[in-house]
């Protein structure tokens, strides 16, 4: 069931989903007598490349994500755990310990670690496996918190979770009813929490690795970016999660 959730999912994002159309209006041109179908296939697939990768597109679909709970608050009072979850990882030895993680998975250890330095006596806990390589997430992510001065004795690591359900029923027996905060990236704040609630928890938001920035005054512009088809992609992706967990009864 996990990999097939991933499958689907990858298949559903913006650029798999535009490629696939495209594969099958160019069939369409060349292998077949239906060639207005494959033109419109084809010109409804550049379309939708467009639209997804336009800023206020973009920005419309990730807004409502990352502003759905606000920035952590140090003085909302203290916590005992600070859990970061996983995100992407390479364990090439080749690499400075800092490298082999992704922006994402640095975004949120660098908030679980301001969150975790206000908190003393806290303590510091990193989560996911591995997927296709050798290394677990949380073993990666835990090394460069130690590089980032976090002292080993204050880490936990929870290496066996696949996805945000596995972290949320794995990490309850060593949590408890103890007040923590959950950091993650703020578009996958709104299905962390409920993920986590469902499992009876009550987790103080902290959200990061925010891809929606705007100086104050800034109009909104439209450009065609890379970065824009990430934020489109980030959302959509959030948008089937939350789907899918409603679909499993998960929250």
């Amino acid at each position: 069931m996990f990999m097939f959730k991933k499958i689907i999912a990858a298949m559903l994002l913006p650029i798999p989903m535009v490629m696939i159309i495209i594969a099958i209006g160019f069939f369409l041109l060349w292998f077949s007598n239906r060639q207005r179908l494959g033109k419109w296939m084809i010109s409804s697939a550049a379309l939708m490349l467009a639209l997804f990768s336009a800023t206020p597109v973009a920005n419309l679909l990730i807004s409502p994500l990352e502003n759905h709970y606000p920035t952590y608050d140090l003085s909302q009072g203290a916590v005992k755990f600070v859990m970061v979850l996983g995100s992407g990882h390479v364990s090439d030895p080749k690499l400075p310990v800092t490298s082999q993680i992704g922006s994402a998975s640095m975004a949120r250890l660098l908030e679980g670690i301001r969150i975790y330095k206000a908190n003393p006596g806290s303590k510091l806990i990193v989560s996911g496996w591995g997927g296709a390589d050798p290394v677990p997430n949380a073993v990666v992510v835990a090394q460069v918190a130690i590089a980032l001065g976090v002292p080993e004795i204050d880490i936990m690591k929870e290496p066996r979770a696949k996805d945000t359900h596995d972290e949320a029923s794995l990490i309850k027996p060593v949590i408890g009813d103890a007040d923590f905060a959950l950091v993650t990236s703020a578009a996958h704040m709104p299905r962390a929490v409920a993920l986590f609630k469902q499992q009876g928890m009550s987790p103080f938001p902290a959200p990061a690795n925010y891809l929606f920035k705007q100086r104050p005054g800034q109009s909104i512009s439209l450009q065609f970016s890379a970065r824009n088809l990430a934020k489109s992609e980030s959302a959509i992706h959030e948008y089937l999660g939350l789907a899918w967990s409603k679909l499993r009864g998960q929250i």
